[in-house]
């Protein structure tokens, strides 16, 4: 049984408990207008306050995963850039040239 079943078994049987008791301190008719917003507030007001509860809960499950889970690896800085193009290239494409990407040697 789902807990909204439930909630509106909750809600029905206050409705009519309230309007059992109605009866019984001599409202009369009265009393059977009691049951209705009876109904409509608990089926209302109770499943507001569950969902908050629950949603507060999903939220710290997921903080306390979160850091349970973190990689210290995953804080590393950036990987290295890769290669310039012409380090790869062969000598006879490169011409002779040295790599761009070095300091001239001092005469």
């Amino acid at each position: 049984m789902n807990w909204i079943h439930r909630v509106l078994l909750l809600a029905g049987g206050l409705a009519v408990g309230v309007t059992l008791l109605g009866c019984a301190l001599g409202f009369g008719w009265f009393s059977l207008s009691a049951g209705l917003p009876t109904f409509v507030a608990v089926s209302v007001l109770v499943p507001f306050f569950l969902g908050v509860r629950d949603r507060k809960a999903a939220v710290a499950k997921r903080l306390r995963e979160g850091k349970r889970r973190r990689n210290p690896r995953r804080r590393m800085s950036r990987p290295a850039p890769a290669p310039a193009n012409a380090a790869w290239a062969p000598l006879a494409e490169r011409g002779g040239r040295v790599l761009e990407t070095l300091p001239a040697a001092p005469l």
